[in-house]
């Protein structure tokens, strides 16, 4: 539980920093701000070459170092995701874990060059009024990850036996949690965060 607090702690901290930092050169340059895609890959190499202006070289060194831990962030995200994948495939589907990652690995290669060739040659293909990559994008991060996260809550507040996820959460009993706090923080998983994840789900889909 500590642990777990501490991660989304850091994490919203960070993002905070980050959206201190980047929003105010964005403005600063004189450009209007983005979101996601467009935002790392093409409102950032805008501001570093406007900053390239005036400090030469730095600029340089800040885009290689960003684009890395871009890089490191997206590797480390792709290998969690990744073997929740490889486990089904190894539990329910019998495959070797070797043949599993491989087949994974070439979908989502398969994919992933499919989204890139969107911005050149793919460009005038469109899914629904969209390039194969914004297709992507939106299928993903509108719909998918949300519904996800809409049935996590629900099989977590309304299937799993209470007991087993106090268990889960306190690591076994190893960590310490007091009734009140785990009451609460089961009261939201059972209800708050349904109602709202499903408020952003249908959101997204009148939007």
């Amino acid at each position: 539980m500590v642990s777990g607090t501490a991660t989304a702690f850091s994490d919203l901290l960070f993002a905070v920093l980050a959206g201190m930092a980047i929003i105010p050169a964005v403005f600063a340059a004189g450009i209007e701000p983005g979101s996601g895609p467009g935002l790392v890959f093409e409102t950032l190499p805008f501001v570093f070459g406007k900053l390239g202006e005036s400090v030469g070289w730095i600029s340089d060194i800040m885009a290689i170092l960003f684009f890395l831990a871009v890089l490191l962030a997206a590797l480390t995200s792709a290998i969690s995701m990744l073997e929740i994948c490889v486990a089904y495939l190894v539990e329910e589907r019998k495959m070797s874990r070797k043949k599993a990652t491989w087949v994974l690995f070439f979908v989502m290669w398969l994919i992933g060059s499919l989204c890139s060739l969107s911005f050149g040659p793919l460009s005038d293909f469109k899914i629904l009024g969209c390039t194969i990559f914004d297709f992507c994008d939106k299928l993903i991060s509108n719909y998918m990850m949300t519904f996800g996260a809409l049935l996590f809550t629900i099989f977590v507040g309304w299937v799993m036996p209470k007991n087993l996820v106090k268990d889960e959460i306190t690591g076994g009993g190893t960590q310490k949690a007091g009734t009140a706090c785990f009451n609460t923080l089961y009261f939201i998983i059972k209800w708050l965060a349904p109602i709202l994840i499903a408020i952003v789900f249908v959101t997204n889909l009148v939007m």
